[in-house]
């Protein structure tokens, strides 16, 4: 395990500079989160612990105060056209069952 200032995972311990307002966080990553926190810093480019650590909380508090859709909103986005109740040989016989359906229906 290598220490590492980063977001609370497991244990820490927080300290409060009277000058500054800064907090430092000390923490202990096992080896799971070291390797994410590598792949993360060599995806993205950033080797500054602290930069990894911001971007991750903004991305986290953009999601959380993002508008939350409706069902309805989700599902008109999905540009569903329709459906239709059929025989369960629907497949061999799609064609002619649509057609079927759809001269039933508009006429």
């Amino acid at each position: 395990m290598r220490t590492c200032r980063a977001h609370a995972l497991r244990t820490w311990r927080e300290k409060v500079n009277d000058r500054r307002k800064d907090r430092q966080i000390n923490i202990e990553l096992d080896e799971e989160y070291e390797s994410k926190l590598a792949y993360v810093q060599q995806k993205t480019a950033q080797k500054d612990i602290k930069a990894v650590i911001e971007a991750a909380l903004n991305a986290c508090l953009n999601q959380l105060e993002a508008p939350r859709k409706t069902a309805l909103e989700n599902f008109r986005e999905t540009e569903f056209i329709g459906c239709i109740q059929a025989d369960p040989d629907l497949s061999p016989n799609h064609k002619s069952i649509v057609k079927s359906a759809i001269q039933e229906r508009f006429n």
